[in-house]
């Protein structure tokens, strides 16, 4: 979360981007948190866990069953994420001195990579790219690539691999 004070006597604050995949899963944590005894997680002004000291913890559809919280440290894991999870969070608590938000983008599996080898001078460069990056994620670099020695003898068929 980046946070800025302007000389006009007020924070502005703006969301964390967080970028996973399909299935997977994410977890928000508050750096500034210090354990209270209410917390609350929204997804826009939804509902989506609600905890209070001796009372166990409320989880709100569509979060059932696929949301954990840790009522020590206020983080929020969400499991087997979907496109319909995507958005930004914020937690609420006596325990947060400033906000916190984050605005969560899940990815689709790329429909296929493609493996590029370039001679540099005396080095070869291998790069894995993923074509049809979204609009939502050009920030993210898309093309990543190392640089062998060309008199090394690769013995295997080099392959792109997404995690």
């Amino acid at each position: 979360m980046v946070c800025l004070l302007l000389q006009l006597g007020f924070i502005s604050c703006e969301s964390l981007l967080i970028y996973r995949p399909v299935n997977g899963s994410v977890t928000f944590s508050a750096s500034n948190y210090v354990p209270s005894k209410e917390i609350l997680w929204q997804k826009q002004k939804d509902k989506v866990v609600e905890w209070e000291e001796n009372f166990a913890c409320k989880e709100f559809p569509p979060f059932e069953n696929k949301v954990r919280l840790d009522t020590k440290s206020g983080a929020l894991t969400i499991s087997n994420l979907t496109s319909e999870d995507e958005g930004d969070y914020e937690i609420k608590s006596p325990g947060i001195k400033d906000t916190a938000k984050f605005s969560l983008y899940v990815l689709e599996p790329p429909s296929s990579l493609t493996l590029n080898s370039t001679p540099t001078g005396e080095n070869i460069t291998v790069q894995c790219e993923i074509p049809g990056i979204t609009s939502a994620i050009q920030n993210l670099q898309s093309t990543h690539g190392i640089a062998l020695q060309s008199n090394v003898k690769i013995t295997q068929q080099p392959t792109c691999i997404l995690t």
